[in-house]
């Protein structure tokens, strides 16, 4: 279909008449209506039209006139803005240290210089307490793409000076962004931490809730794949307006602008190679404030506001206070918190479910290095455990530990078994996605835990924030055996639901022995009257394990069970176990 030929439309709100061309993008989703003559338009239910002519509006943001690219001055204007209101205006977004010791700036920072500097950028080692200096941090893809990064080789030579023309193309323009915005340092993994040592990756991976918690700001790289796509984008300058069809009047279309008000923020743009990363979550939730560098135009993400180009207005767009990070960065340790009486505690419960809610997210997100399973999400455990008081063990929250043990492989088996991590941790499996059979919901209905955590080990080892631990339980145990059908499946004489970590055929002989641990039973039925009753469903979960080879009464998880029944608790399953002590490795 053709353009419609221009026409005089009223712009609601305005007291005159501008000229457009209205373009529809997907014509079969509208109704064709004839306006004049043969002269035709579509409309739609929901619509955003192209337009060629902006009409003129007063408006207290800057760079309100559409423009060509991300990196021009009309957009840094709108992003020196957005983080000059954040500074001075949000005092939930101010640096929040995670301690006095945190206060340390990173132990290297890119000088990206001036403005008016050459086309050189060089390594800078800050002398603390010497240097008090404000930072931008940098979120990006690797993708696999061969970047430009520090060395043992290359550190002298880097301290010397880095020329912009060896950096891709994502690392030069935010340090061309640093410089517009008016700061001098920048940190990007690959150019501040030590690729070939693994000493000193495994250091620094640890700090990053104090680089990102501590920076300013932190620059995203949205939508590209790789270190190579950069950061800006050229554009139709229209796509950052929108308008809304009105009603017809007299052969015209009344026309409104959209409303600048209301922001929907990152909304508009997910899923994106980079939010699909699971190293991002924390840099997300971590930085204080974060501009993001979108496919069509900026974002601004902080503690109050969720901002973009096209609804630029700080003044009106409110965060939705319900959100996970918003909750995730106001976590506070309970006043009078007893850690014998932990579960019993309604605030930390709640801190809880924010954990259950981001670890949700995280599990669904693309880790490149299975490796990195524990150190990707260390951030996010390290600020909740300061703030709260809860601590973690291989991915595991301890003051919920029991619950925490049931967690389950989704749809597919894992394709293997990590062995830098526990079998009862999350961690130690790959390739699987991951759910809970215990959610936070439960923790407020009727349920009883029959096994209890007699202690953790001390660490015997320790890669890339992967601890090997022990954990002794103590609780009822049934004994039984598995055997395959004709399927391949494994079968037991109760009717029991087996989840296995990972497929039975690779894992397990064709029979075998093993402990069911019954961990905990559940009521369907949230009032506390129904255990009066002789029917209520009655679901008992646990784990499947098998023994291991290190010592007596030492096992290794292969799998969870779940079996329904009726009745009261304490019936049948936990009355015929036998009581005992093991070890979990």
């Amino acid at each position: 279909m053709k353009p419609f030929k221009r026409s005089a439309f009223e712009w609601s709100g305005f007291d005159r008449h501008v000229s457009i061309d209205i373009v529809p993008q997907v014509p079969h989703w509208g109704t064709r209506h004839q306006v004049a003559g043969d002269a035709h338009i579509w409309t739609y239910t929901t619509a955003r039209l192209f337009i060629e002519h902006q009409a003129a509006r007063d408006s207290a943001y800057p760079g309100q006139d559409p423009t060509v690219t991300t990196a021009s001055p009309s957009s840094f204007e709108v992003a020196r803005w957005w983080l000059r209101d954040c500074k001075e205006h949000h005092p939930n977004c101010r640096h929040e240290h995670l301690s006095v010791a945190s206060n340390a700036l990173p132990t290297r920072l890119v000088d990206v210089g001036s403005l008016h500097q050459p086309a050189t950028c060089r390594l800078f080692l800050p002398v603390q307490p010497h240097h008090r200096v404000e930072y931008l941090t940098l979120s990006h893809k690797w993708g696999g793409a061969i970047v430009y990064k520090l060395t043992k080789a290359t550190l002298e030579s880097m301290l010397q000076g880095i020329s912009l023309d060896d950096l891709p193309l994502t690392f030069q323009h935010a340090i061309l962004i640093t410089r517009n915005l008016g700061y001098r340092y920048l940190w990007i993994d690959s150019l501040c931490i030590i690729q070939d040592d693994v000493d000193d990756w495994a250091f620094e991976s640890t700090t990053m809730s104090r680089i990102y918690s501590n920076c300013v700001l932190t620059i995203a790289a949205l939508w590209g794949d790789n270190s190579h796509a950069g950061c800006y984008v050229e554009r139709n300058p229209l796509t950052t307006e929108n308008c809304h069809i009105g009603k017809w009047k007299h052969g015209e279309v009344v026309v409104r602008p959209g409303d600048r008000r209301r922001g929907q923020g990152l909304a508009l743009v997910e899923p994106t190679p980079l939010l699909d990363r699971a190293w991002v979550l924390q840099e997300r939730f971590l930085s204080p404030r974060t501009l993001y560098y979108g496919p069509l135009e900026l974002f601004w993400e902080c503690g109050k506001y969720s901002l973009s180009e096209k609804k630029p207005e700080s003044n009106m767009t409110f965060w939705d206070s319900e959100t996970i990070r918003n909750r995730f960065r106001t976590i506070k340790k309970p006043p009078d918190l007893d850690s014998t009486k932990s579960q019993q505690n309604p605030e930390l419960k709640n801190i809880y479910k924010i954990w259950t809610e981001i670890r949700a997210n995280y599990w669904s997100s693309r880790l490149t290095h299975h490796s990195d399973s524990l150190i990707a999400i260390s951030g996010i455990t390290a600020w909740i455990q300061e703030r709260s008081g809860m601590h973690f063990v291989s991915g595991l929250c301890k003051d919920f530990f029991l619950g925490e043990l049931l967690w389950q492989v989704q749809n597919d088996y894992a394709t293997s078994r990590s062995p830098l991590s526990p079998t009862w941790s999350w961690a130690s499996v790959k390739g699987a996605v991951l759910t809970s059979l215990y959610e936070p919901s439960m923790y407020f209905k009727t349920h009883t835990f029959h096994a209890w955590l007699e202690c953790i080990e001390d660490p015997f080892s320790m890669n890339r924030g992967h601890q090997l631990k022990g954990i002794h339980l103590r609780g009822p145990i049934l004994h039984g055996t598995l055997k395959r059908d004709k399927h391949g499946r494994f079968v037991t004489k109760d009717p029991r639901l087996l989840k296995f970590d990972h497929a039975p055929d690779i894992s397990l002989p064709d029979t075998i022995d093993v402990v069911f641990l019954v961990l905990v039973e559940l009521n369907e039925d949230a009032e506390e009257e129904a255990y009066e009753r002789d029917d209520y469903a009655l679901h008992s979960a646990g784990l499947i394990l098998v023994p291991s080879s290190c010592e007596t009464s030492t096992y290794q998880r292969v799998g969870l069970w779940s079996h329904r029944s009726y009745g009261r608790p304490g019936d049948k399953l936990v009355k015929s176990a036998d009581w005992q002590s093991i070890r979990l490795v």
